[in-house]
């Protein structure tokens, strides 16, 4: 997440099965890893501009979906996060109060 006093926070929704892994893509992206050239770059941008760019990652206790039981030891199905992750896209996209970074 971007968070700027003067105009609405961005955020950039995504899911991955290893963080670590994940964050060391945003700061060395590879020649072909377009998105994450792209999300470096504006959080470059975003840092000498003095706002600030952080992490927040989900966290949850268990819940049904129909008679779907979610919970945080099943995110190691990729199926899941992706669901999770489209989830939030379309709650934030139709939230007015940010900006999401992510294409469709």
């Amino acid at each position: 997440m971007v968070s700027n006093k003067k105009s609405k926070n961005k955020i950039y929704i995504g899911e991955t099965e290893f963080l670590p892994s994940r964050i060391n893509q945003y700061v060395y992206p590879g020649p072909s890893q377009k998105t994450n050239q792209r999300l470096k770059q504006l959080f470059e941008g975003e840092i000498k501009k003095g706002n600030q760019v952080y992490l927040e990652v989900l966290i949850f206790e268990d819940f049904k979906f129909g008679d779907f039981l979610f919970s945080m030891d099943i995110l190691n199905d990729k199926n899941v996060r992706c669901f999770l992750e489209n989830y939030f896209l379309i709650h934030y996209k139709q939230n007015n109060k940010y900006e999401l970074l992510n294409r469709y």
